[in-house]
């Protein structure tokens, strides 16, 4: 038995060894992959609410050029989904970029990377930052959560949660995340779903035939669905200028709002805990890098919004309840993922709802626009300052 274990010990300080070696060689396939999107590419999206084009930097996310390793700036990773991406504004205008430009009026000296991945989850973002934060070495990451959709995106992902099989690959988690940090992220590096190649052209063709494609595909009551969907949304949808994700959730999956809405039902619950498994994953990554992370409640307009709300329920067909518009509901399924994870949350929500101003959402698309992205950094500004100036220099200084 004695020598089973010191063997056992020996394997492990092996492989422990293996993974630090990793951690020099890791730099070499980010030059061609990259931490989310391949380096240096481009693409135009064009709908009839707005034209913007993306491009990525060196390290393959949308932003100006970051340096790795640990900066002489204070240093925070925005991560999170196309709300935090910026679809539909530029660079300039999403969140994270005004969010910067924001702290360093008020005298917080920061760099914030907008590490944002259209279509992501909360296990896209737990892989992301096991990418990111040994490479950029961040001082805090502050994960921009969607309401309602980042935790029905997680039912696609979460295994039943049958007990035992739950612990067990909580537990290897632990264990990838605590003692192979740089072997996790070789292994997320060839994970080809995370690096798409977007080029220099409108990638509108490609949605036109998405969405032929998609209508050959309807059920007969999906069929039905489409066809009492407002005629000018139908039109744009088949000319290729809205995103076919969205026509596709509205046709297969009406209900897929209403869904998660309900906090205390047995589903809800079990992917409140997946959502908090997996914030639970960025917040080790952070502190192997002695940094701090943060979640920040990202609102969605159904619930803060009568103009989005009516919209998507009467345009594209989503069944909505109008408890949704007054309802903790969406902010209160973040904070308990939050707290399992034991990290801080931040909300915005009741700035949202009492927004009289300008439209802050593109009617038809439903993400943010340059107005709702600055509404929502000058509410996010003053938490993330507070935490900022609770670290140590360069944060603090």
């Amino acid at each position: 038995m004695v020598v089973v274990a010191l063997s056992t010990v020996v394997a492990i300080l092996a492989t422990v060894g293996v993974d630090r070696i990793a951690g020099v060689v890791v730099t070499d396939p980010l030059r061609t992959s990259g931490l989310i999107f391949h380096p240096h590419s481009t693409a135009t999206y064009r709908t009839p609410e707005f034209t913007f084009t993306a491009s990525t930097n060196a390290l393959g996310f949308r932003d100006h050029e970051f340096t790795q390793g640990r900066s002489p700036a204070c240093r925070v990773l925005a991560i999170g989904d196309s709300f935090t991406f910026g679809w539909g504004v530029s660079l300039e205008e999403s969140w994270p970029k005004v969010l910067e430009t924001t702290l360093k009026h008020d005298g917080v000296g920061v760099e914030v990377a907008n590490l944002g991945f259209p279509g992501g989850s909360p296990l896209d973002y737990a892989n992301i930052a096991a990418r990111a934060v040994p490479e950029l070495r961040p001082d805090l990451v502050l994960i921009g959560v969607l309401q309602g959709d980042d935790l029905e995106q997680l039912r696609s992902v979460a295994a039943p949660d049958d007990g035992w099989r739950r612990k067990v690959s909580k537990a290897l988690h632990r264990v990838e995340d605590t003692l192979y940090p740089h072997l996790t992220m070789l292994a997320g590096l060839v994970d080809e779903s995370l690096h798409h190649r977007p080029n220099a052209l409108s990638v509108n063709t490609t949605w036109k035939e998405q969405a032929w494609a998609g209508l050959a595909s309807l059920s007969p009551a999906e069929k039905a669905r489409y066809q009492r969907i407002d005629a000018g949304i139908r039109r744009a949808f088949e000319a290729g200028d809205l995103n076919p994700a969205l026509i596709a959730s509205a046709v297969r999956h009406p209900e897929y709002f209403l869904a998660t809405f309900e906090l205390d039902r047995p589903e809800t619950q079990r992917l409140i805990r997946e959502m908090s498994d997996q914030l639970g994953r960025i917040r080790r990554a952070a502190e192997s890098e002695r940094a701090r992370a943060a979640v920040a409640s990202v609102p969605f307009g159904i619930y803060v919004s009568p103009w989005m709300f009516d919209t998507w329920r009467t345009r594209y067909g989503f069944e909505l309840d109008p408890r949704m518009l007054t309802s903790n509901s969406p902010d209160e399924a973040i904070r308990l993922a939050a707290d399992g994870a034991r990290l801080p949350v931040h909300m915005v929500t009741p700035a949202f709802r009492a927004w009289s101003g300008t439209p802050i959402y593109f009617e038809l698309d439903g993400h943010p626009n340059a107005a709702g992205h600055r509404l929502y950094a000058q509410q996010l500004a003053p938490a993330v300052a507070a935490t900022l100036r609770a670290l140590p220099p360069p944060c603090r200084s």
